[in-house]
């Protein structure tokens, strides 16, 4: 097979070379695109659809991070322990659940101190409110129960739904699934 024909980008004249190529096939061994029927992308005759996907999901993950980080409520968040505190209070907060600090403390992998802080800063500017849970009232008053405001409810479905949205139209894109 002769490779001067293989263009990398569909319209441009980048040809692909042979180290091109087998790199292209290396990482598309390594690619679960058959888990959205669309391991088409992996094919060395459309090594141009794989960076085309490769540049949409890439310029989709920087839309969204530039959403988050200019949102008044999520952009607190920013930072591995405190999206994951964001997430562990939503999802609480959506089950019914009680939120314990010593809990939390562990599943998000910070001091008990450092929890403190992030929580306090949460309740002044108002991400977080002390509220029982949907399906119960705490009887031992040394309890406090957390959850999101309204505000960053709101602002996290809403961050969410867009990234679905945007997930649906690289499906519609690039994907054999039939998505109406």
């Amino acid at each position: 097979m002769q490779t001067k024909n293989k263009y990398i980008h569909e319209g441009m004249d980048q040809i692909a070379n042979e180290k091109s190529i087998a790199r292209h096939n290396k990482i598309g061994a390594r690619l679960k695109l058959h888990l959205i029927k669309a391991e088409h992308l992996i094919n060395t005759s459309d090594m141009h659809k794989g960076y085309n996907f490769c540049r949409d999901v890439t310029y989709a993950e920087i839309e969204h991070y530039k959403d988050f980080t200019e949102s008044n409520v999520l952009k607190y968040f920013n930072g591995i322990e405190k999206w994951k505190l964001l997430l562990e209070v939503i999802h609480s907060s959506a089950s019914g659940k009680v939120v314990y600090k010593e809990e939390l403390s562990k599943k998000i992998k910070c001091s008990h101190k450092t929890l403190t802080k992030y929580i306090n800063e949460c309740i002044e500017a108002g991400h977080f409110i002390y509220l029982d849970p949907i399906n119960q009232k705490i009887q031992d008053k040394r309890i406090i129960n957390l959850r999101p405001s309204e505000d960053l409810i709101v602002a996290f479905i809403n961050y969410s739904v867009a990234r679905i949205e945007n997930s649906i139209k690289l499906l519609k894109s690039y994907s054999k699934y039939n998505v109406n």
